[in-house]
């Protein structure tokens, strides 16, 4: 899949990162969740309350059960 998407915050994604960012929201459901990149600034992590994923920038999930949310109140990312 090729191509970018720029969210409303003008930030642009590789499509199948935004593609598999979304697979991810969809897993976790109504579960409270944010998302910011990691240091790479590649990669980005979706954090929900009891397990996270990492998504590359080719749209590969890889998922951490057990690890949810341990970012302080003040994260720097996007709520979803």
């Amino acid at each position: 899949m090729t191509g970018t998407i720029t969210l409303p915050n003008g930030i642009t994604l590789p499509m199948a990162q935004a593609f598999g960012m979304g697979d991810v929201f969809t897993e976790l459901g109504d579960e409270k969740k944010h998302w910011h990149f990691n240091e790479c600034g590649c990669c980005l992590t979706v954090h929900g309350m009891t397990r996270s994923a990492i998504v590359n920038s080719d749209g590969d999930i890889t998922w951490y059960e057990g690890r949810g949310c341990g970012c302080s109140d003040d994260v720097q990312g996007q709520t979803a």
